[in-house]
């Protein structure tokens, strides 16, 4: 019996995997997964969703000051040293104890007030925080009272932290709110296409002489290349550019778990049709995604042409990445926060699949895992994909060991590769470094390249892949000189070999 056999862990179809979980608000998830419950704040959430994306959009955080700076710091540590987030500053009524008991409506109203005198924004939207949600304060009259005084449109998005306790619940919450910020579209362009849950990649094109980010120009090579134009790129741009969104002909989807409650929203309010397949990476996913959007569109001919011109471009690539992985397993390792994270390293899943690999997806956390079913309909049921997940207790959302995991399917370092999320990656020199295990970073911060979506998607992304995955199979041949990180890490004595000291 091996060690995560003897922990309670087994291998399971993906959706086999997702129905044996129980619901997750019930006594039976707790007993299985121990520990993990409220680690997602809505309030992040909420003003992650906004703030991060448009130009002239100001949050205003109704609560205690504390919360601003919690989540200013969670974002400041982790989205800027990812993404290049700009400081995400968000004026707050500073809700103390007396306001906490009394009410905060007049700190509420003067604070909408200050904001639109002094920063002139096209949008407000009001945050509250658990504190000023338990004692209900009536945000709405609020509103109604400053309406006369503020030139801005002000909404209110409700946000309590323990309204959303897992990830994929909190995100879904966001597409209601986004769709309610949308005008009634006074025309649709027949040839517009929206991209919608496309993270991050809205900033810093100006300094390289672009128009767009990578992410952003794969799509816009991909849409324009069979004729069409894109209209909107979501979440990104200004007031303006959000409330324009439903004039587009059809919404394609970046991620599903950012994508489909925008898209289901736009759907029931302004009749927006929508296409289900995410993520275009790979040689055949690049295809289908490009012809389910063609097909609707009715530019099959203009697609075929595009696509087989596209591939041509790639053939000696990718016959040269499937010899490098010829009879090799990939080790999918989803983060202990998968986050939008579940369906892309599932799309890598479906690439490595592309080239002949055996695809185990580990350290999905059963919480994420069973509240973003959104990514489960676009991974089992609009492609077909069904690789083995390793479901377990996870207690205290602990993800389980990669050398574990190769125990358990019974490989060695030679018959795998190893890909991982943006965090927690894991390097043992003397047992599993670069320099011995093949290994893919899928993290957005680790593998940006000109010319390339660092997503992966379209066909520059996955050129970038398949090089970056040819590299790993070489770095990994040299079996000598681990990395620092894995020594770092590793119990195995090695000396650090210091650059002479030059005297003067």
């Amino acid at each position: 019996m091996s060690k995560l056999t003897a922990q309670g862990y087994r291998w399971l179809p993906l959706k086999e995997a997702f129905e044996s979980l129980p619901e997750i608000d019930t006594p039976e998830f707790n007993e299985l997964t121990p520990g993990y419950e409220g680690v997602w704040c809505r309030y992040l959430w909420t003003t992650t969703y906004f703030q991060q994306f448009f130009h002239d959009v100001v949050i205003v955080t109704h609560g205690p000051l504390s919360c601003v700076a919690a989540v200013k710091n969670f974002k400041q540590t982790h989205y800027s040293l990812h993404s290049a987030l700009p400081f995400a500053h968000s004026p707050c009524t500073n809700m103390d104890e007396n306001a906490v008991i009394m009410g905060g409506t007049e700190l509420l109203a003067d604070t909408l007030r200050k904001v639109d005198r002094e920063y002139r924004p096209r949008l407000i939207i009001i945050t509250d925080t658990c504190a000023s949600y338990m004692i209900h304060d009536d945000v709405d009259a609020v509103i109604a009272e400053v309406a006369s005084d503020v030139q801005a449109k002000v909404v209110y998005t409700p946000s309590p932290g323990f309204a959303g306790v897992q990830c994929g619940k909190a995100v879904e919450a966001m597409g209601p709110l986004v769709a309610a910020l949308m005008d009634p579209p006074s025309e649709i362009d027949p040839e517009g296409v929206n991209v919608l849950g496309l993270y991050y990649d809205t900033r810093f094109t100006e300094a390289e002489g672009r128009k767009h980010g990578g992410n952003t120009e794969a799509y816009v090579h991909l849409i324009e290349g069979i004729g069409l134009k894109v209209h909107r790129i979501m979440n990104a741009g200004d007031y303006n550019y959000l409330r324009t969104a439903p004039e587009a002909r059809v919404n394609t989807i970046h991620t599903a778990m950012w994508g489909y409650p925008v898209a289901q929203a736009m759907e029931e309010q302004f009749g927006t049709p929508w296409l289900k397949r995410q993520l275009p990476m790979g040689l055949h996913g690049t295809r289908d995604w490009v012809m389910d959007l063609a097909r609707f569109m009715d530019r099959e001919e203009d697609a075929d042409r595009f696509v087989k011109a596209e591939e041509e471009k790639l053939t000696g690539l990718f016959e040269e990445t499937k010899e490098w992985v010829d009879g090799k397993v990939l080790l999918v390792e989803c983060s202990r926060n998968s986050q939008a994270k579940y369906g892309e390293m599932l799309a890598y899943a479906r690439l490595a699949q592309e080239l002949g690999m055996k695809p185990y997806v580990y350290s999905l956390h059963p919480m994420e895992f069973k509240s973003q079913r959104d990514d489960l309909v676009a991974v089992a049921d609009v492609e077909g994909l069904n690789p083995p997940v390793l479901i377990g207790p996870y207690p205290y959302h602990q993800p389980v060991n990669v050398e574990d995991v190769m125990a358990d399917l019974g490989v060695d370092a030679d018959e795998c590769l190893y890909i991982y999320d943006d965090v927690f990656p894991y390097a043992k020199s003397g047992s599993f470094d670069p320099s011995n295990v093949a290994r893919y970073t899928t993290s957005s911060q680790m593998k940006r390249v000109k010319g390339s979506s660092f997503l992966g998607v379209g066909y520059a992304g996955t050129a970038m892949t398949y090089r970056g995955i040819i590299e790993s199979f070489k770095a990994a041949k040299r079996k000598s000189k681990p990395t620092f990180f894995g020594r770092v890490w590793s119990s195995t004595p090695f000396e650090f070999q210091f650059a002479p000291i030059r005297k003067e």
